[in-house]
């Protein structure tokens, strides 16, 4: 297609020129999209940055915060409880079904 990657710096660039100049000017000596330009000054104006991050890096988690620290309870509780039975814990208290890998894991 015709994407290419506009590095940040240059996205910068544009928000710099946006003091001075219109989008379409941008857009035409930088030799870019007019569309990229607005999309990449909105999201300055927005959020303070040219470019978008994930919120988190990496695969989802499987288990909340919340759902660690149960399993941290029942293992403050009954410190000699298998994983199978947390499994079955966590299954039953927090309706949560995840692999015993996982959560010997977290633990």
């Amino acid at each position: 297609g015709n994407r290419r990657h506009i590095p940040e710096p240059m996205k910068q660039q544009w928000v710099t020129m946006s003091a001075h100049m219109k989008s379409s000017d941008i857009a035409r000596v930088t030799h870019s999209s007019h569309r990229t330009v607005n999309r990449a000054l909105r999201l300055s104006r927005l959020t303070g940055s040219v470019v978008q991050r994930p919120l988190q890096a990496g695969r989802p988690r499987l288990l909340t915060a919340l759902d660690v620290a149960y399993l941290d309870a029942c293992v403050e509780r009954t410190p000699d409880i298998f994983l199978l039975e947390l499994q079955h814990e966590l299954r039953e208290a927090r309706d949560v079904d995840v692999s015993l890998t996982t959560i010997d894991r977290t633990l």
